[in-house]
């Protein structure tokens, strides 16, 4: 890598991005069949759909609960998504276009662009290109491209804003400074806690540099301007700017600490246990290496020569790091996905580690044992990567393409309900499927019309009661059992089964 030129690493840098794109869209219309793995991105999705037809909400339906989408709520006489707006805009073009499992690959080759320039501007190209094939390597990130998750999003802006703080920190500029503000706020409105911890390491910067907080004015007020649009839209559907719309979910499901916040209260030995999860799934799923994927970020800090710019990437993952500790739930399906937007630092911070420590086997040592040992440090991390390449990013997908299939009344996510209504060219019906969990209906909730009028819909089927209700909502439709895997007519009187999680199952379950 010594000898590749600026012009070089450039090219070899569009195609490590092209081939993540390629790669990450490949996914999940094949492995997946574009089903969305989590109750998240199903949610994201129909909130997606909704803003696509140009509304932030729908009127209620009839016998709503019986065709509910994870995460979605139904209150005051409204249908509406718990999450923040930010994201759904990005994938509601996907959804236009037709093709919303475009967006994240998308988003992502823009945040890898960015990776680069801003280590290019910091770093020179030949250790920005290591970082950029650090991050396109990294489980986590080829998870989350993979997905409909909103951390595409909110990587991007990320690192405009990380890239507009340093311009900052070189030459001022209103523009730059309005610019990088903006990103910031629609960070907050995407990811409003990831936002708010960004803001605490350009402290850093402002302490040590005066002038940067003069031009840090035209930010400030390019953040509230944007940022204040998150309480506009909680006032326009629930009239309370400053609620979080998560609570009207679980009313537990809050940051803080306590016997009000997660199903069973969140207290030390629930923190200690995050402070355990949370490093062991950086140390796998930040590179893919196991046991050691922390280990070059550890490097960079701590190796010589320790400058300014270290101590100022590291806190970035730092100030997540322990911010997100006052979350009770911390999911790792998707890898550590709450520190994912500094992934930046992360990737910068591991290739000064393997710079700083190739530098240090190699001064003063001989001409032969220097020979030998300048090739231990590319050869590690090749074998690494392959490692990583080879056998522990296929073993996450395969992990998340089987995802439900071998717990026990979870249903799989597959087409076989709607696969089945078409095959036997139903019209003007209601497909019940009967499945403990939200995943045995995905199929049917992403076919379903958002107001409830297509030729065929599905619901799932929640007891006698919730039938009733449904039958007398729409009796002009026939309604058909989806059970085991077979379709049948409905019977009379209904059975008399009944889901235990009719929405979606507490984190703790």
């Amino acid at each position: 890598m010594s000898r590749l030129s600026p012009h070089h690493c450039r090219w070899l840098a569009l195609v490590l991005i092209a081939g993540f794109v390629g790669v990450t869209y490949w996914i999940p219309n094949t492995l997946y069949q574009r089903l969305p793995r989590l109750e998240d991105e199903v949610a994201q999705l129909w909130q997606a759909r909704l803003y696509a037809t140009g509304r932030i909400a729908l009127p209620s339906l009839p016998a709503a609960e019986s065709f509910g989408v994870p995460y979605i709520l139904d209150i005051n006489g409204q249908r509406f998504s718990k999450y923040q707006p930010g994201y759904a805009m990005f994938l509601a073009l996907g959804v236009l276009m037709g093709e919303p499992w475009l967006i994240n690959p998308l988003l992502f080759a823009l945040a890898l662009a960015v990776i680069y320039r801003l280590g290019y501007e910091l770093f020179g190209a030949r250790l920005a290109l290591l970082a950029l094939l650090l991050a396109v390597t990294s489980p986590m990130m080829l998870m989350l491209s993979a997905s409909l998750m909103q951390h595409g999003a909110s990587i991007l802006t990320t690192m405009l804003y990380l890239w507009g703080i340093e311009r900052l920190r070189r030459v001022p500029s209103t523009q730059v400074s309005l610019f990088t503000g903006l990103a910031l706020g629609v960070t907050f409105l995407i990811r409003p806690f990831t936002a708010l911890c960004l803001i605490a390491p350009v402290g850093l910067l402002v302490l040590k540099g005066r002038d940067l907080r003069q031009r840090c004015l035209p930010l400030g007020v390019a953040f509230a301007l944007t940022s204040a649009l998150l309480p506009l839209y909680n006032y326009l559907l629930v009239g309370q700017p400053m609620l979080s719309l998560f609570t009207l979910w679980w009313s537990y499901d809050q940051p803080g600490f306590g016997p009000g916040v997660g199903p069973h209260g969140y207290y030390l030995p629930d923190l200690l246990q995050n402070v355990w999860l949370g490093i062991w799934s950086l140390n796998f799923d930040l590179h893919g290496w196991l046991f050691l994927s922390l280990s070059p970020t550890i490097l960079g800090v701590v190796l010589k020569p320790r400058r300014f710019i270290e101590a100022y990437l590291a806190a970035y993952p730092v100030t997540l790091f322990v911010a997100y500790l006052a979350l009770f739930h911390q999911d790792r399906l998707y890898g550590p996905r709450y520190y994912v937007e500094a992934i930046a630092p992360f990737v910068y911070l591991s290739a000064l580690g393997l710079q700083k420590t190739h530098h240090w086997l190699t001064t003063g040592r001989s001409s032969v044992i220097k020979l030998v040992l300048a090739a231990l440090v590319p050869l590690a991390c090749l074998i690494l990567m392959a490692s990583n390449l080879l056998f522990y990013t296929p073993r996450r997908f395969n992990l998340l393409q089987h995802l439900y299939e071998d717990r026990v009344g979870w249903g799989t996510l597959n087409w076989g309900v709607v696969e089945a209504a078409q095959a036997q060219k139903l019209s003007r019906a209601i497909v019940f499927t009967f499945s403990d969990n939200w995943t045995g209906a995905a199929a049917g909730i992403l076919t379903n019309s958002l107001d409830l009028t297509g030729e065929i819909l599905y619901a799932r089927y929640l007891g006698p009661t919730a039938f009733e209700a449904v039958r007398a909502a729409y009796p002009e439709r026939a309604l058909y059992f989806w059970r085991d895997g077979q379709l049948t007519p409905a019977t009379l009187p209904p059975p008399t089964w009944s889901p235990p999680c009719p929405t979606v199952c507490p984190p703790s379950d």
